[in-house]
C-alpha cells in the first residue's frame, strides 16, 4: 500500500516450554516454519506483515492434571495497516 518495506524470507524452528494457556494449564510447543515471509517498514520499529506455513505440535498438562497432545500443519497470516497521526489536526 505504498508503505516502504523489506521483505524478508522466514524459516527455522521454535520451541516454547511451560507457558499458560487460557485455561491456566501450562504447554510445551513446538513449531517448524517451512516458509515464510516478514515485511518490514524501513520507517517505523514495526512488522507490517507476516505469513508463514508449517508444523505444530503441542504438549499440555501433566504433573497430575489432564494431558492432551495435537499436531498439525499450520498456516498464518496477518497484515497491519499503519497510520501515521496527523499531530496538526483538531
Amino acid at each position: 500500500s505504498g508503505h516502504p518495506c523489506g521483505r524478508f524470507s522466514l524459516t527455522g524452528t521454535f520451541t516454547r516450554k511451560r507457558f499458560p494457556d487460557f485455561d491456566g494449564n501450562f504447554t510445551d510447543e513446538d513449531i517448524t516454519i517451512q516458509s515464510g515471509q516478514l515485511w518490514l517498514s524501513l520507517i517505523y520499529p514495526l512488522v507490517l506483515r507476516e505469513e508463514f506455513q508449517g508444523i505444530a505440535s503441542f504438549r499440555t498438562g501433566g504433573e497430575g492434571t489432564p494431558q492432551s497432545r495435537g499436531e498439525g500443519t499450520l498456516t498464518h497470516s496477518l497484515i497491519r495497516q499503519w497510520v501515521a497521526e496527523d499531530k496538526g489536526a483538531k
